[in-house]
């Protein structure tokens, strides 16, 4: 039996069914579904969701299972979002100490360490929001597919180890920029930049902090060489365990692995959000976030909600990355009082089209002199709100730059030189390990 719905902004305003279609195995057949449109709120979304259920119960599922379904974004206009004035926003106070600056405003504080360039404590009407500081993300723990080929090639283990150059890098980042300038009295633009190993250009970011407690943070970075993830991470106290959001779910999804996964409104604790793979490692990322709350049992905690478009991946975990890195076991892996956030533009798709090729497809990786930016919004939940207010703040938001920059190799001396060195290294490593083996036979 078909069933439909049209949610907007993941809430259902109309639904119905349609009478069973007599369409035979492999028959095609058309059919109406009897919606109305509706006025959108400001930037809002609309998505038709088509089901197909049982209508009796069967031997191995229930009546009302959904067995195929098949979602579409309705192409509403709607109208733009509301535009707000920085200037008549409650006024911002900026102090500096020695080694902090505080942006003070109307019932919070953000405090940054002007010597490492981070964002370090984050205070509204005495909730603390952040565990630990805001700081570039650039790697993450290898999936079983980015190790796959040890398995089937054993003498690739040494090249696997090799093959995370950025294990590290954002951890030994340089900071190289932080210029804090007073924009008007409701806004405040903190610029940090700073140097990582692999990095074409400094890794930027951008604060624009406003005087009702929003912050914009524009991120901006380029690498010499393929990147495996690109974003930001931070913790939140153990008490925001809940996590809300308007995105693709309910299941964990990947940039390359995310048509299983509609778009709506999910929720769930942290526990909920995880995936324990067998043998652990990256998981739970959820991709094309709008908005996400993380919430205590109150509903008071932080809202971060994508600006601009690019829409954000995003991971919630009870442990840390190095948790995940340092475990061979699920057992291992501990439970911390803080919470980690991962707000990405993107992290590498997991591949695996066969067990001997798991690279991503070309479309689905951070490609090496690439120009990426992206950018989000942060801001406290002093109190349960079903609705999220998105605004026009009236300010440059950096969108993702055209992929005309090729890898430099390649540029030279084409794919076919590229090919030829990719074989020359596995016959070399191959006659190295036959060497190796014979001396041990010896």
């Amino acid at each position: 039996e078909p069933r439909w719905k049209v949610d907007i902004n993941g809430k259902t305003v109309q639904s119905g069914s349609i009478q069973p279609l007599p369409i035979p195995p492999g028959g095609v057949h058309s059919m109406l579904v009897p919606f109305m449109r509706q006025v959108l709120p400001p930037g809002g979304e609309a998505h038709l969701m088509i089901e197909f259920v049982l209508r009796e119960p069967t031997p191995w599922a229930d009546a009302g299972t959904v067995v195929a379904w098949e979602q579409f974004q309705l192409p509403w206009e709607s109208p733009g979002l509301p535009a707000v004035d920085p200037s008549k926003l409650h006024a911002l106070n900026i102090e500096k100490a020695d080694e902090e600056v505080v942006v003070i405003g109307e019932g919070f504080e953000l405090t940054f360490n002007h010597q490492t360039g981070s964002l370090e404590r984050w205070t509204a009407n005495g909730q603390e929001l952040l565990a630990a500081p805001l700081v570039p993300n650039l790697w993450r723990v290898p999936i079983d597919n980015d190790i796959a080929s040890v398995v089937l090639f054993p003498w690739t283990r040494l090249v696997g180890r090799a093959s995370q150059p950025w294990r590290g890098a954002a951890d030994k980042r340089k900071l190289i920029g932080f210029e804090v300038e007073q924009v008007d009295r409701g806004q405040v633009l903190i610029a940090t930049s700073w140097k990582v190993k692999h990095g074409r250009e400094p890794f930027t970011a951008i604060y624009r902090i406003f005087g009702n407690g929003d912050v914009i943070v524009a991120v901006r970075f380029s690498a010499r060489r393929e990147m495996v993830r690109l974003g930001m991470s931070f913790q939140i106290p153990g008490e925001y365990s809940r996590m809300q959001w308007f995105g693709r779910g309910p299941h964990e999804n990947m940039w390359d692995r995310k048509q299983s996964a509609w778009v709506g409104l999910h929720s769930g604790e942290v526990e909920d959000i995880i995936h324990d793979y067998v043998r652990p490692q990256e998981n739970g990322a959820r991709t094309d976030v709008r908005w996400a709350k993380f919430t205590n049992q109150n509903g008071k905690g932080l809202l971060v909600s994508d600006v601009g478009g690019t829409l954000l991946s995003m991971n919630f975990w009870p442990y840390t990355q190095e948790d995940l890195a340092e475990a061979t076991h699920i057992h291992e892996l501990p439970r911390r009082e803080e919470l980690m956030v991962n707000i990405d533009y993107r992290q590498n798709g997991v591949g695996g089209d066969v067990p001997s090729g798991s690279q991503p497809h070309p479309e689905f990786r951070l490609k090496a002199d690439t120009l990426y930016q992206y950018s989000f919004r942060m801001c406290p939940l002093l109190e349960p709100r079903e609705d999220v207010i998105n605004y026009d703040w009236n300010v440059s938001v950096p969108q993702p730059a055209p992929d005309t920059n090729q890898n430099k190799l390649r540029k030279r001396f084409g794919r076919g030189a590229l090919i030829a060195a990719g074989i020359g290294l596995v016959i070399g490593m191959i006659a190295w390990f036959n060497r190796m083996q014979a001396r041990k036979d010896q």
